[in-house]
C-alpha cells in the first residue's frame, strides 16, 4: 500500500515532456502547472484565496511576485515551491 502511495505520488510531480518543453521555451511555469492540472485560473483562485486577476498577471510576467503568493499558489497546485521559482 505504501509503495502504491509513494508511485502515486513520483507520477504526480512528473511533468510530460511536452509541458517540460514549454517551460523552457519561457511560458509560466505557473500557467503550465494550473494546465496540467486541469484548473482554470478561477479554479487556482478558489484553492490559493489569489485572485484570479492576480493569476492572470503573474502568468503573463507584469507583476513581481511576493514570496508567500507563490506559497500558496504551489501549495493549491500541489507542487513544491521551487517549480515555480
Amino acid at each position: 500500500m505504501r509503495q502504491r502511495a509513494a508511485k502515486a505520488a513520483a507520477e504526480d510531480q512528473t511533468l510530460p515532456a511536452s509541458c517540460i518543453r514549454r517551460i523552457i521555451s519561457g511560458e509560466s511555469p505557473l500557467r503550465v502547472y494550473r494546465e496540467h492540472r486541469g484548473m482554470s485560473r478561477e479554479d487556482l483562485a478558489s484553492a490559493s484565496g489569489v485572485q484570479s486577476e492576480q493569476i492572470d498577471r503573474i502568468e503573463s510576467g507584469r507583476v513581481e511576485v511576493a514570496a508567500g503568493t507563490i506559497m500558496v499558489l504551489a501549495a493549491a497546485l500541489s507542487i513544491s515551491l521551487d517549480k515555480l521559482s
